[in-house]
């Protein structure tokens, strides 16, 4: 049992919301009192309200992609965030097949590998990657599609 700080009523623990920095590991307003005191916050500055969420879930997206990206590169390839970075800087900001720079989206970043041995060859843009892809990772398709473009170039 804990006594609300807010509304001076003794209630069971399960009544609090946790707080790891407290002594007894629980906040000092009981979860009604703080949901009270929420709503009348929101009811007076709802413009206030909506631009903070909206500051909080585009920071917490980033902060997710950049979560996903890293545990990513770590499962599939074995490299951590900097050893891609560090890859990108070699590369000198630029795809290791077309030579075009990066566009600053991580999403078009993409990490070039042998799918036989799944060593990292290089950093690609999108558009190569997919298509490396296409070709299968064929040297022999790849001369082939580009002696037809050659044929077919006017």
């Amino acid at each position: 049992m804990k006594i609300c700080h807010k509304c001076r009523q003794e209630k069971p623990e399960e009544a609090f919301s946790r707080d790891s920095h407290k002594k007894d590991k629980l906040r000092y307003h009981c979860r009604e009192c703080v949901s009270i005191r929420d709503t009348a916050r929101r009811r007076a500055t709802p413009e206030k309200f909506y631009q903070r969420a909206k500051d909080w879930a585009i920071r917490n997206s980033a902060q997710r992609a950049l979560h996903n990206r890293r545990s990513r590169y770590k499962k599939k390839f074995g490299l951590s965030l900097g050893e891609v970075e560090a890859l990108i800087v070699q590369q000198e900001g630029k795809c290791a097949a077309c030579g075009d720079p990066f566009s600053g989206k991580p999403h078009d970043l993409c990490v070039d590998h042998c799918h036989c041995t799944n060593k990292v060859r290089g950093i690609l843009c999108l558009g190569c990657n997919v298509g490396l892809g296409q070709f299968k990772d064929s040297p022999e398709r790849l001369f082939a599609a580009a002696a037809y473009l050659q044929k077919h170039s006017g």
